[in-house]
């Protein structure tokens, strides 16, 4: 499933890498989802014998339902239109589901190249996490229903983040498709929960078989020409971030699934404040108080988040600062 919006410049790039995958062309389909005509992707589409749909709705989760609407193969891959498979991802993964019934949800760690497709190497922060792959390139992450918390704390910050990483059971998809189309961003963790909600195993693999593009359109990348601009669209981008984690609050049982509840309610806290500080809503002496709140709560364990958030609260300026310039100087503004 390729999924795009608003943005054709990319998209006949991720097509191809699509169509120059190693698996022979019979064993997958290839379905894009777009919200714009443009004559180079529909002309790849139209000659090659994909499938495109057209909607405009602006939740990402209507799109990748539509095209889950009309998915016959039994795992989905995901791409986003401005990234790019290495040539084998399709042949490898299909081995890994093929062979292991177990195995519900597979993701692989990836490379990160700039908008000319030139790779950015020894890229540090904390979306890419680089430093984190070249560590462990190789090193594999697994569990199941019967993992401990501490398993499990060790697969979720293994897990590389990105949608065009991801491969799934296209049935446990189904099972949850009514909030598939209800969700509005983060369809990675999404796609995390509805593995852990499936009874079935996940895996990591830090195998780089994707390549992230970053580029002055992708927020988390903050590569905006303006810091002004940058901090209006980390407002929105946050607070979306924070719906679509409440929505997958009210998907996961504080009953059977204590331990990713309780991760989803202190990662939604965390985005709700990053929300409301760049908006204005919140204040400092506020958000410094719902902090000491968090910390008795959850204590330490989830450090990045929780540190992200303390430095926030208490030097906004200086923390927006640092990130909006962190993402211009690996986007080489």
């Amino acid at each position: 499933m390729i999924t795009a919006y608003s943005r054709p410049r990319f998209l006949p790039q991720a097509i191809d890498s699509v169509l120059g995958q190693t698996l022979p062309r019979a064993q997958y389909e290839v379905i894009v989802v777009k919200n714009f005509a443009d004559e180079e992707s529909d002309r790849r589409i139209r000659e090659n014998g994909l499938v495109g749909l057209f909607r405009t709705e602006k939740p990402l989760g209507i799109h990748l339902k539509a095209a889950l609407d009309r998915a016959q193969g039994e795992v989905v891959a995901l791409l986003n239109d401005d990234d790019l498979w290495e040539p084998d991802r399709l042949r490898i993964v299909r081995e890994r589901f093929t062979t292991d019934p177990k195995l519900g949800f597979h993701a692989t760690s990836y490379t990160v190249v700039d908008e000319r497709n030139r790779s950015i190497a020894g890229t540090r922060d904390r979306f890419t996490a680089v430093g984190r792959f070249e560590r462990n390139a190789g090193a594999e992450f697994r569990v199941g229903p019967e993992s401990s918390s501490l398993e499990l704390d060790r697969f979720v910050e293994a897990n590389p983040g990105s949608d065009s990483t991801i491969t799934i059971r296209t049935a446990i998809l189904r099972r949850f498709q009514v909030e598939l189309a209800d969700l509005p961003s983060s369809v990675d963790t999404f796609m995390l929960t509805c593995g852990f909600l499936s009874g079935m195993d996940l895996q990591i693999e830090y195998r780089p078989l994707t390549r992230l593009r970053v580029h002055v359109d992708n927020m988390s990348r903050s590569t905006d020409a303006s810091f002004h601009a940058y901090l209006m669209k980390y407002a929105e981008t946050m607070g979306g971030f924070a719906r679509a984690t409440d929505h997958m609050l009210r998907m996961t049982d504080p009953v059977s699934n204590p331990w990713w509840h309780e991760r989803l309610e202190a990662k939604y806290r965390s985005l709700d404040h990053f929300a409301r500080m760049a908006q204005g809503s919140l204040g400092r002496a506020e958000a410094l108080r719902d902090l000491g709140g968090e910390l008795h709560r959850y204590g330490t364990s989830h450090p990045g988040l929780l540190g992200s958030q303390i430095l926030y609260a208490a030097l906004p300026p200086l923390s927006q600062a640092v990130n909006f310039l962190v993402g211009r100087r690996i986007a080489g503004g």
